[in-house]
């Protein structure tokens, strides 16, 4: 449910920022190109966003794990 919020918000910013008649053919094409770019944009930065994530250190090596018990220790 959250997710069909957030694009229908979006497409309602879009059709706002842009001063968009829905009811023009004109302007329902700009719409749908301007939403479509969107889109395409979102899928872009989960990309981005998911390589990165990839490329994290999520475990602790004993390097770490050594560092984080001596902190304790003091």
């Amino acid at each position: 449910m959250l997710i069909i919020m957030f694009f229908a918000i979006g497409a309602l910013f879009i059709i706002e920022n842009n001063n968009l008649q829905m009811y023009e053919k004109r302007d329902f094409a700009e719409f749908s190109r301007l939403y479509t770019a969107w889109l395409n944009q979102i899928y872009k930065n989960a990309q981005f966003l998911t390589g990165e994530a990839v490329k994290l250190e999520w475990l602790l090596n004993e390097e770490d794990f050594a560092h984080e018990k001596n902190k304790s220790n003091l």
